[in-house]
């Protein structure tokens, strides 16, 4: 038991609606600790998870660079609400991480630029994953590389069409690729880096491709297509107060695909 302490410092980990709060240390790497740390439950109670997780879904620019001027097209006509990310997240705080933002700068108060809260929150996160269509590839490959030298223990996570097509270009950039839909897989894969931050163990979960220890690609097989059933017991999506007034038009989603 010399592994297992139990804990009640802010930040590290809580419990909602009672129950004994335990730690368990493990080999990782996070920017505010040595090692990192994931919760476990001992009794009643929500586990919350310790992981901090960011999501980001840039713009797509004129120039295909970070921070650009925004591409001007049918599709920046209007401001419809993100789906993907913002679903992503909703589907991880069920599944018990708390610590976890999403940024969608297209609603930032200059719209398409990263603000000051949004670095100091990439500087900080253990987890980054971005959502990357193929107009948003090359400003997101430049995100990871300044986020690199920010926070060089950080996991990239890719996900999207662009890096399910490609996954051996994102993987010079990031760790870890989620091909096709990622509602499932992500958080199976943030339970596996909970378990080991810096080296996971990943050669049995579906849908992803990933660098193994001597940097070569692994491809696992793809995960099944989820089914109407399945789709339909989806959580909302989390969307802050700032998408909220950002958006000028409302959607109805009636399918995926």
């Amino acid at each position: 038991m010399s592994n297992i302490e139990q804990i009640s410092s802010p930040g590290d980990g809580r419990l909602k609606d009672g129950g004994c709060l335990v730690l368990r240390v493990f080999e990782g790497c996070t920017q505010n600790h040595a090692q990192a740390a994931v919760v476990v439950l001992d009794g009643p109670g929500v586990l919350v998870k310790g992981l901090r997780i960011t999501l980001v879904e840039l713009p797509a620019t004129v120039d295909g660079r970070l921070d650009g001027r925004l591409a001007k097209d049918v599709y920046s006509l209007f401001r419809f609400p993100a789906r993907g990310v913002p679903l992503l997240e909703a589907i991880c705080r069920r599944a018990g991480y708390e610590d976890i933002v999403t940024i969608i700068p297209q609603y930032n108060r200059a719209p398409g630029r990263l603000g000051v809260g949004d670095w100091k929150r990439l500087a900080d996160t253990d987890v980054l994953g971005l959502s990357v269509i193929t107009r948003t590839a090359n400003q997101s490959f430049e995100l990871v590389r300044r986020v690199r030298l920010l926070n060089p223990c950080v996991k990239i996570i890719f996900g999207g069409p662009h890096s399910t097509a490609l996954p051996e270009e994102s993987l010079q950039f990031g760790d870890v690729v989620v091909t096709h839909e990622g509602d499932f897989t992500l958080p199976l894969l943030l339970e596996r880096l909970e378990d080991n931050l810096r080296d996971p163990c990943l050669t049995d979960l579906q849908g992803v491709n990933y660098l193994g220890r001597d940097n070569e690609i692994i491809r696992n097989p793809d995960r099944p297509y989820l089914t109407s059933e399945e789709l339909s017991a989806l959580p909302f999506p989390v969307y802050s107060d700032q998408m909220n007034r950002g958006i000028t038009h409302n959607v109805a989603n009636t399918s995926r695909g």
